[in-house]
């Protein structure tokens, strides 16, 4: 049962196919949730075993509000929204097996709190969105941000690092030539050799063999 006893919005909580708990939001944004709810990110659900990559915001409304932005554009990624803006070391399976985490924290000491703890957990991983502000501009939030910016450039880096790169043990020139300066200039395939050790990179002519950024091999 609630106490809450207000007009708001419900946000139920999905986990394996069940509602686990239900969280609300009245109009003047206070929040309260179902005694007895499990604490999860909410949208797990929304995760398919294929997906490699998750984007992860704060709060229910920027999770609605980023995906009407992303799917008005034709984007698909699936997205999760953490309550209370904290992370809980039982969610970390949960994302154990996704290549690439894209985390658009709020601009207050939570935030930073939660983008130091998903480098911790997840240091490969992570890939951090900062909402940039003006002067001027009051709120910590993504919707607070979109609400006093044009979204479209933040939409696009969201979607740049969203995209999993190429990978496997072939990788030949046409996904090299399809890549952007800004992948290029990123390795590969890192712990390919021990320090020291020496390879020889084979291929025909004419082939960026020779080029700086793709023979670059890091230590």
């Amino acid at each position: 049962r609630s106490k809450w006893g207000r007009d708001s919005l419900v946000f139920p909580y999905f986990y394996g196919g069940k509602v686990v708990g239900l969280r609300f939001r009245d109009c003047e944004g206070s929040k309260s949730g179902l005694e007895g709810s499990v604490a999860i990110p909410w949208g797990l659900d929304t995760i398919k075993p294929t997906d490699k990559t998750v984007i992860v915001c704060e709060g229910e409304s920027d999770r609605l509000k980023l995906y009407h932005e992303l799917t008005t554009r034709g984007f698909d990624f699936p997205i999760i929204s953490l309550p209370g803006s904290y992370f809980k070391s039982e969610w970390e399976r949960d994302l154990s097996e996704i290549e690439n985490i894209v985390l658009i924290p709020d601009t207050d000491g939570s935030g930073k709190s939660l983008e130091a703890a998903f480098k911790k957990v997840y240091p490969f991983q992570t890939k951090v969105v900062e909402l940039k502000w003006k002067r001027r501009q009051l709120g910590k939030d993504l919707c607070e941000w979109i609400a006093q910016n044009d979204p479209t450039p933040l939409i696009e880096e969201i979607v740049s690092k969203a995209k999993v790169k190429p990978s496997g043990s072939i990788f030949n020139t046409a996904d090299f030539l399809n890549l952007t300066d800004e992948d290029q200039n990123e390795e590969l395939i890192t712990n390919f050799l021990y320090y020291g050790q020496v390879g020889i990179i084979g291929g025909p002519q004419k082939n960026k063999k020779s080029d700086r950024k793709s023979t670059r091999l890091n230590s």
